[in-house]
This record gives C-alpha cells, structure tokens and sequence, in this order.
C-alpha cells in the first residue's frame, strides 16, 4: 500500500506499509504546541548523498557509523528507512511503517521505542517477489532490515497466503549479491534456494535461461 501525504522542502513523501513498527492511532508522537517530540529519539543529521537520497527518493539510508550508533538504543532500527514523515504530519500511523522524522532541512529524528523486529515470515507471506540483498560481509537484508540467518530459513520455508496471485503466479525469489561473493555466503544461499524452493519459491530462471544453476541471483552485478 502506497499513500501520497505531504510534500516537505518540496519532497514527495511516499509511505510504504509492511515494516515493522508501533503505530499511533492519533499520529505521530509530537506535541501540537509546542511542535517537540515526546518519546526517546536521536536526531541525525544528514551528509550531502543522504540529502539527495531524501530529496529523489524520499527515504533515508545511514551511514555505516549512524547505523552502529543507533543500534546501541534501537537495536531494530534498520540500516534503510523507507518512510520520512514531516513534523507536522497528523495522521494515523498504522499502516505507514517505520518511519523518521524530519525535523529541520538536512536533519530528522529517528525514534528509539518504534523499532521493534522485523517480522520476515510475515512480509513475505503475501509477497510475490521478494528481493533479498547481500552485503560484502555475508550479511542479509531485506528492505533496509538485516535478517538473521535461521529467520530468513525459517520465513522462506513458510507456505504462501492463500491469494489468487501466489496460487496463479508463484512466488519469485532473488538474491543481490557483491561481484565477489565467498564460497561460505555462496553456500549458505544455495542452502536458502533449498528450504525456498519447497515451499513453493522460484526463479526467473528456472525456465532454463541460463546454462548453470547456482542458487545465486547476481541482481547487483546488473544493476
């Protein structure tokens, strides 16, 4: 679900439902007098990339330090987060996901209490493609939220919802990976194709489009 709401420093901000987060029935936690936030949060100011990033895109990707900062108070805060909201938004949040705030041009607030974990069973039982992605050091992420290994197991083992789509279509899976991916990251992904491929994942590729099945997807090489 896509909701178009508000336009700040003349950015369109698209909110993306399916993450994981609290929700506020009565908005955002922010006081309408006195224009504060009320709950925990670390306001991080933003490099030049990050500006543009928010800008094009309306998201927000942290930095390697940023990241590691955070999730010393936010252990579930993830690396991407896909909804930026204004200071002045005054919706529901139930459906937007997990969000920042943007407080002042080149700054916004990342809330400590409404990161909690990333349910990937969850999102992936009503997707029909999910795009997994591969760090250099072996690290998976899905959407911003890195994914421990046994969950991501366990949530690609997990059968669809029963939608018309995933009975018509199937289920698509890929992996991006780094140009250079280790044999150990190699495997455990071919290990993943295994569990995913029984509860009724495939490939673009099975069709026979390529001459040798690996169990890797290089999406990243093709980008």
């Amino acid at each position: 679900m896509i909701h178009f709401i508000s336009m700040w420093r003349s950015v369109l901000i698209v909110l993306v439902g399916g993450i994981a987060a609290v929700s506020h029935a009565d908005g955002i936690p922010v006081d309408r007098d006195t224009g504060k936030i009320t709950v925990p949060y670390t306001e991080v100011a933003l490099d030049a990339d990050q500006i543009e990033e928010l800008d094009c895109l309306g998201t927000v990707t942290l930095t390697k330090s940023q990241w590691a900062n955070l999730r010393k108070v936010a252990p579930h805060v993830p690396k991407r987060i896909e909804t930026v909201v204004p200071l002045d938004y005054d919706d529901c949040t139930c459906d937007i996901g997990y969000y920042c705030i943007a407080t002042t041009p080149g700054r916004v607030a990342v809330l400590h209490g409404d990161a909690v974990p990333f349910d990937a069973a969850l999102a992936f039982e009503y997707e029909d493609e999910v795009l997994i992605r591969v760090d250099a050091g072996g690290h998976f992420f899905y959407k911003g939220h890195m994914l421990e290994y046994a969950k991501l197991t366990e949530a690609l083992g997990k059968p669809p919802a029963d939608t018309s789509e995933t009975k018509s279509d199937g289920r698509f899976l890929f992996f991006a990976t780094p140009k250079h991916t280790a044999a150990a990251v190699k495997t455990r992904i071919d290990e993943l194709w295994k569990t995913a491929r029984k509860a009724g994942w495939r490939s673009y590729y099975d069709a026979g489009n390529r001459e040798t099945e690996t169990g890797v997807d290089n999406v990243a090489a093709k980008e």
